[in-house]
Parts: C-alpha cells; sequence; structure tokens
C-alpha cells in the first residue's frame, strides 16, 4: 500500500506560509524567471477576479486592480519542500520525493492508514501547508487520488475512481482535449476503451493514464532521506524597523521548527540566528542552549531577551532561523541529588545579570592556570555536565579574603612587620612568618611579585599582609 501527499499550489502555498491571512485574499505567484514574467498559480479570490495562468502582471492587475503579487521564492519553496519531507519521514522510512510538493510513501504492512493520514495532514498544517492525501496499492493510483482528495481518499476498489472527470487524470492539455473530442469526460469511459488501441490512437501518454487507472503502474520508489536541517527563513518584501513584526515572525518560524522537531523526536541544542540589512554585512549568532529543548516559549525567550538590546543602523531585510538538532539526553539522579527545576530560566536570569553588572561579575569562580594568587574567573556554571569532581577537605585555617585587598602602612624593624595601621584600625604585631616570595608571568606585561608575610595582632587575630609594587596590602584574616 502506497500514500502520496499532495501540496495543491504548492509554490503559492511556499511563498504564503508566513501570511496565512491572504490565502482568502486576492494573490498571485509570478515566476520571473520567464520573460515577460508569468502568472502560474493564484487563489481563488484571484480566479473569481478573472486571473488565469499565464497571464503578465499586467493583464493581472488590469483584471483585478486589488490583486497582490508575490514571486517565486527557490529558498521558501526548498524550505517548504523540507517540511513536507520532513513530515513524511516521521511517517515511514520510505519516501520519495516525487515532485514539487509531492511526497510518496511506503505504508506496507501498516495498519490504521486513515487515521496515520490525518495526523500527517495536520501536522503539515502546523507547519502552513494545506495538503491532501491518497491511499492506494500502486504509487501511481496514490497520486490520483491524492491530487482528487478531500482531503483524503483511500482507494480500496478501481470502481471508485471511474466516477472522476477526466481532468482529474493530471494529463496535458493535447491529451484532454483528445478526449474530449472521442466524447469521453469521465474515467470509467476512458478505463472501457480496448488496450491495444490506447497507444495507438492517444500516444504514450494515453497508456500510462490507462494503466495507472487500471492499477497496473507498479514501480519502485526513488528513495531519499529526509533532510536533516531544521531552519526557516524569509526575504521581507518591506523593510523591517520595528522589534514586534521581527519577534512576530521568529514565533512563527519557532512554532514551524519545533513542530519538526517533534515529529523526529529530538531537541534544539542550539539556535542560529541571521539577520539581512539593506547595506553592510549580515548579523549572525548563535545561542547555545543549556538544556536542549524544543519548548516553544523557552527558545523564544532566550532570542527576545537578545534582540530587546540589539540596535542597528540600517532596516532589516532578511531573517534565517536555524536549530541544530540533538537527542533528548536524560539524566539518573542518585538519591539524594538534585537539579534545576529550569536550566535554561536560570541561565537567562544569570544573562540579564552579566549585562547588568558586567560578565566578569556573574557566575560561577573557576581557578586560573596560575600561581597569582587569588587568581580565578567567573563562568556560568556547567549543572549536569559531568560528574562532581571529588572536593578534599580543608586542613588548617580558613583565610577570609579582602576583595580587592585593603591598602594598608606597615612599619618595619629589620624588615619584619611591626605595626599594621589602616584607615579605621590600627594595632602593633607580634610574632610574623615570612617573607615567602613568589612571582610568575615574568614574559608578560601581566608580570607579578610579591612578599608575603603572616603575622599575629595584639588581638590575637592573625593577618596576611604583602607588599608588591604598589606598596603594602592587607589580603586578609584568618579564622
Amino acid at each position: 500500500m502506497f500514500a502520496t501527499i499532495y501540496i495543491p499550489g504548492f509554490y503559492l502555498q511556499a511563498a504564503l506560509r508566513y501570511e496565512p491571512g491572504l490565502r482568502e485574499e486576492a494573490v498571485a505567484i509570478v515566476d520571473d524567471g520567464e520573460k515577460p514574467a508569468r502568472i502560474v498559480q493564484f487563489t481563488r479570490a484571484a480566479r473569481r477576479a478573472g486571473v488565469r495562468e499565464g497571464m503578465t502582471t499586467t493583464q493581472g492587475l488590469a483584471r483585478c486592480p486589488g490583486l497582490t503579487v508575490r514571486y517565486r521564492s527557490a529558498e521558501q519553496e526548498r524550505m517548504a519542500g523540507a517540511a513536507l519531507l520532513q513530515c513524511a519521514g516521521c511517517a515511514s522510512p520510505c519516501i520519495e520525493a516525487t515532485g514539487d510538493g509531492i511526497c510518496t510513501l511506503d505504508w506496507k504492512g501498516m495498519g490504521g492508514l486513515r487515521k496515520r493520514a490525518r495526523d500527517l495532514i495536520e501536522q503539515l498544517r502546523g507547519q502552513g501547508l494545506i495538503a491532501k492525501m491518497g491511499i492506494a496499492a500502486t504509487p501511481g493510483l496514490a497520486l490520483l487520488a491524492a491530487r482528487n482528495g478531500r482531503p483524503i481518499f483511500h482507494v480500496e476498489r478501481l470502481e471508485e475512481l471511474h466516477g472522476l472527470a477526466v481532468s482529474a487524470l493530471g494529463g496535458s492539455a493535447e491529451f484532454c482535449g483528445m478526449l474530449r473530442r472521442l466524447g469521453i469526460r469521465k474515467v470509467g469511459q476512458f478505463y472501457e476503451l480496448p488496450a491495444e488501441g490506447i497507444a495507438g490512437r492517444l500516444g504514450e501518454e494515453g497508456l500510462r493514464h490507462w494503466e495507472c487507472i487500471a492499477g497496473k503502474g507498479t514501480r519502485l520508489l526513488k528513495l531519499v532521506t529526509a533532510p536533516e536541517c531544521f531552519e526557516e527563513g524569509i526575504e521581507f518584501e518591506n523593510e523591517i524597523e520595528l522589534l514586534e513584526p521581527l519577534l512576530f515572525m521568529i514565533r512563527r518560524f519557532l512554532e514551524c521548527i519545533a513542530g519538526r522537531l517533534e515529529g523526529a523526536y529530538l531537541v534544539a541544542a542550539a539556535l542560529e540566528l541571521r539577520l539581512g540589512f539593506t547595506a553592510g554585512e549580515d548579523y549572525a549568532r548563535v545561542f547555545p542552549i543549556p538544556s536542549p529543548t524544543r519548548d516553544i516559549e523557552t527558545l523564544f525567550r532566550m532570542l527576545f531577551t537578545h534582540l530587546e538590546g540589539f540596535q542597528s543602523p540600517h532596516p532589516i531585510t532578511a531573517l534565517h532561523l536555524a536549530a541544530r538538532p540533538c537527542k533528548a539526553v536524560k539524566e539518573q539522579l542518585g538519591l539524594f541529588e538534585t537539579s534545576l527545576r529550569d536550566p535554561n530560566q536560570f541561565h537567562q536570569t544569570l544573562a540579564r545579570l552579566s549585562a547588568l553588572v558586567g560578565a566578569d561579575r556573574a557566575g560561577a569562580p573557576v581557578k586560573e592556570n596560575t600561581h597569582r594568587p587569588d587568581a580565578f574567573r567567573m563562568e556560568a556554571p556547567a549543572f549536569g555536565a559531568g560528574k562532581a569532581r571529588k572536593v578534599s577537605k580543608a586542613r588548617g585555617l580558613a583565610l577570609r579574603r579582602f576583595r580587592p585587598p585593603r591598602r594598608a602602612h606597615v612599619l618595619t624593624v629589620n624588615e619584619r612587620p611591626a605595626s599594621l595601621v589602616l584607615e579605621d584600625f590600627s594595632a602593633p604585631l607580634g610574632e610574623a612568618s615570612g617573607p615567602w616570595v613568589a612571582s610568575g608571568e615574568w614574559w608578560d606585561r601581566e608580570a607579578w611579585e610579591r612578599t608575603e608575610w603572616e603575622v599575629e595582632g595584639a588581638d590575637g587575630r592573625l593577618y596576611r599582609v604583602y607588599r608588591d609594587g604598589a606598596g603594602w596590602f592587607l589580603e586578609g584574616i584568618y579564622d
């Protein structure tokens, strides 16, 4: 058993995927590859106004002054075709890209065919594609049924096709005209013609259509693999200068991408955003997702947070959004272990804090690969990135550091600290241990050198002081 997905008016639907409000308006698709440019597809409203295939743009506007003209876009058709194949690949591993907006599936051995077809049509509707489906014993019959589906046509007996008009065969104008001259109006009348004279009278095309409705058009499918790219893009007819219309389109893109990810049982590990402008280079940015997901709200919030503060000197003319897919990862926690309730929201909050206080002042401290005392940097914590490292138990006294260190005035006797004076504190010093001389990075501009002492104050507390090229400093107090 085979099933065929048919997207009527594929060029039109590819152009109107992100403008569903225009489906009920008078819209025509023009192929500017021809000279002069000709109308190739149009909506029902345009047909009622007198627009016909093959007209020039001027002729179409003369028939329908309110006609909206859109030009064929190879990029939009490519993305619509990729969405079709990805949705079909979720319903069957054996798929064929039969033509523009046409995909054939091998459903041999599968049950619940009508329900599968309904689910697939709904999935495509979520991608902005209105589809029909045909189910039959051969690929040719399935395509014929799909063209005449409402929206599903399951051919269980060949006689079900005999009531169709011969135009439903999708033959050439010359072939259909010859049938009309012979007085043949229905598929059943065409089928009753003797097979021996079909090729002689109606040629190879006639024989091909006759074998199709006779259930003899069996062939092997030319199998393809569903594309693994999950992307959407558009070139705007009018320049975008405000954030709201841009966010509206981004949300629509995310809905399409998330729907295809869900069908493939994948999640997004990163988002790639690219903006095109009227002048200058494109803007591109990759957004890693801390906890891969396909939740639309989470992904949209991530992009909104970034674009909220984005500024460009030029209007936006193109938008492209892609998701890097990966398999969802489940982590088994121990009995007394816990994890973040929403890691993505946590990292978004951390990003906002970094924007307010600076990227070097928010995050988790990570020790630098240097001997410089107290050298560290701030990084975003990587929860669940791996097993936690075993931390050895602290031994000895703990040093409470002053950040930054407090400038001090130290009196020395025989080159040993004898008195500590601060702005709000002064005390004589007792025992002193040291000096400990440390230096490093002599090959760099950030070269450093310091002499450390650990001293006991008259109050019994232990202090750490040091001297470098800038003078004396109180680094901390031992607990």
